[in-house]
Order: C-alpha cells, then structure tokens, then sequence
C-alpha cells in the first residue's frame, strides 16, 4: 500500500479510493479497481467481481455526485473543481468533471490522504 494526497489521485487508484469511501470492499486485479457483487437466487450466492470507475463512468459517480450535493464548476483555465455542499474545506480540482468530483468525495469521508495498493499506481 502507498499513501497518496487526494488532490493527487488518478486512475484505478481514485476508483480504488471512491470505492473505499463508499464500502464497497474493493479489490486491486491487473491495475484495476473492482467491487465484488452479490446475487442470491434460489437460496444460492453468487460473488462476482465488477470494473469500478467512477472517474470515467457516469453511472458510477452520478448517484454519488447526486446524493451528496456534489458542486461542480469549470474554472477559467478549463479544468474543474467540486466541493461537497455544507462541507468545510477547499475545492477540489481535475481535468474533467468527474475526477474532479470524486477527488472532493474521498477528501471529505477519508481525509487528505489515502492508502491505496502501488498495483493501482499509474506510470509516470
């Protein structure tokens, strides 16, 4: 594991870091952040594993953008910031909307900085 600010977060290792927040149990598989699902039918569980991406994937963030007020602008060099509405603290940046958005929902349920598995790392 390897500690991360927020504002530093990208990739598999915010999706990583959304999930956590979330509770959702994450797992680190061939530089991906997944979540495990369970399906009961028939008196019969059924764990699988799904892609978790909330910084490229609507359907993941929006619920989350939605249910905690999640306020995006665009900025006037064109990147974006979010903050949660009624939370204290500084916005949060990122290129798109979505990075952006998620980097304000960790900061504010996980703190300033994050462990997350150096599998999730990206390259430089």
């Amino acid at each position: 594991m390897k500690k991360v600010q927020v504002r530093k977060l990208s990739g598999a290792a915010l999706d990583w870091a959304v999930a956590i927040a979330e509770k959702l149990e994450p797992v680190a598989h061939e530089g991906e952040a997944l979540v495990r699902c369970r399906e009961e039918t028939a008196g019969v569980v059924i764990t699988s594993y799904e892609e978790f991406s909330p910084r490229q994937n609507w359907a993941h963030a929006g619920p989350i953008i939605d249910r905690e007020d999640i306020l995006l602008n665009k900025t006037s060099n064109g990147r974006h910031s979010a903050q949660l509405f009624g939370k204290i603290g500084n916005p949060c940046m990122g290129d798109t909307k979505l990075v952006a958005a998620m980097r304000a929902f960790v900061g504010a349920y996980l703190g300033d900085e994050v462990l997350v598995p150096k599998v999730l790392m990206e390259k430089k």
